[in-house]
């Protein structure tokens, strides 16, 4: 009787947990050599009711971990240093992952990493990185307009937006490019030395992709270190579940 009874208690304490977690989006956050969960996303995340974020590491990715996600993301950081945390091997089971239904945000050097712009990257976005040999651009806070569709996704009204930008890569679309929409481009840009002016500006800032039966999105710019542009992230982790492909 006494077994019985712990566990009817074990099941009392368990049930609750197990139903406050039960529907919520589950989410895998990157966090490696080379990517780097930066406190505003960690603070935004974590509060946000209807997600339930876990960091995850390259052995957790390559242990097939991502089979208890609905989305991954990688944060800022080092897209080369973040392709070479995850291996080989780490980077086939995100492939995986999305191929088979599973979303992506890619945010700065995430989204360097989801563009096919190097062998060692993701491949998810088919994109080209322009003047990637003046990367280094520095920080700056630039505008960027919204595309209907990026309005859609971000769930707001505000067309013309203000966001923290850092190194961020400045895609360009390939010839050949399928299955990629522009969710909002630069308006403004910052010159690296020895860069070429013009660019940046017009460039998309935010692209939306589908990869197999995933979606992908990729975010150049800092919405997640912009004040007053925290909710961007979280709204996006909604629309790419709620819009899965069939």
């Amino acid at each position: 009787m006494r077994v019985i009874a712990s566990l009817l208690v074990l099941l009392l304490v368990a049930i609750p947990a197990y139903a406050e977690q039960a529907g919520k989006i589950r989410v895998a956050v990157y966090i490696d050599r080379g990517a780097h969960l930066r406190p505003q996303l960690k603070e935004t995340l974590s509060t946000q009711e209807d997600i339930k974020m876990v960091t995850v590491t390259g052995d957790d990715i390559r242990d097939g971990s991502l089979q208890d996600f609905d989305l991954i993301l990688v944060p800022g950081g080092s897209a080369k240093k973040e392709a070479g945390s995850l291996t080989a091997a780490g980077r086939r089971e995100i492939r995986r992952f999305v191929e088979a239904g599973g979303c992506y945000i890619g945010i700065c050097a995430g989204c360097y990493l989801a563009t096919d712009s190097s062998a060692e990257y993701l491949g998810l976005l088919s994109m080209k990185v322009a003047d990637s040999s003046h990367w280094r651009r520095g920080h700056a806070t630039l505008p960027v307009e919204l595309t209907e569709r990026g309005m859609e996704i971000f769930g707001t009204d505000k067309k013309l937006i203000h966001v923290v930008y850092h190194n961020g890569p400045i895609l360009k679309y390939r010839e050949n490019t399928a299955n990629v929409t522009s969710l909002a481009h630069y308006r403004g840009e910052i010159v690296a030395p020895g860069g070429k002016v013009g660019v940046m500006k017009d460039a998309p800032a935010m692209v939306l992709g589908s990869y197999g039966k995933g979606r992908v999105i990729g975010i150049s710019p800092h919405p997640e270190k912009t004040p007053g542009l925290e909710w961007m992230v979280p709204r996006a982790i909604r629309w790419l579940v709620a819009h899965q492909l069939p």
